[in-house]
């Protein structure tokens, strides 16, 4: 028992490591999507081009920046140079909400997994996993929906509602993620008896 005990204790703490360098990874990407936003936030509408791709959707550029907007967002009329700024930042500015969260979701997974070293049934413990439910599917439908309302006002119209598909994954990782931190909350309470009892 106390073999497997340990075993545990390096895993928790060899996963605690692992979300602990993806969290710095992260940051330095949103770092990246932050100055390319701002970057093209100032650019002039004419010096922002956009050109279709091979799949069917626009690659924008503003700059060293580039950012791909996926087939079924981007409809431009006439005026190419607004919407093609307006959907850079749209994109972006997308990109940065749904980054955020994911970087969010990855630094309460090195919260759990640090916890999880010392005892994993913890009230925080439960906690931290219905965060990341919640930030998982928020993220993602933030993202779709923002996407989708913002493209339709302001670049140029779309002409296929959730091009990327419904967000149906994003709700049941929310879903299952909460059945689990359930479960953690029952194991917290059966602890607490035990440590009760003796």
């Amino acid at each position: 028992m106390e073999k497997k005990l340990r075993m545990m204790k390096k895993g928790a703490g060899t996963l605690c490591q692992v979300f602990k360098v993806l969290t710095i990874v992260a940051a330095v990407f949103l770092l990246w999507m932050l100055a390319a936003w701002i970057f093209g936030l100032f650019c002039p509408p004419g010096q922002i081009q956009a050109q279709t791709t091979a799949s069917g959707g626009w690659a924008v550029s503003a700059g060293p920046f580039t950012v791909l907007i996926r087939q079924g967002y981007l409809s431009p009329g006439t005026d190419l140079a607004t919407a093609a700024k307006a959907a850079y930042l749209i994109e972006g500015g997308m990109g940065l909400v749904g980054g955020a969260c994911q970087w969010v979701v990855l630094w309460f997974s090195f919260l759990l997994f640090d916890r999880a070293k010392e005892n994993p049934f913890t009230e925080k413990s439960g906690r931290y996993l219905r965060r990341i439910g919640v930030l998982l599917c928020l993220g993602k439908i933030l993202y779709e929906v923002g996407k989708t309302i913002l493209f339709g006002v302001f670049a140029g119209g779309i002409w296929s509602f959730f091009p990327d598909g419904l967000p149906v994954n994003a709700v049941l990782s929310w879903l299952v993620l909460w059945a689990v931190s359930e479960i953690f909350d029952y194991g917290c309470l059966l602890q607490q008896e035990h440590d009760e009892t003796l």
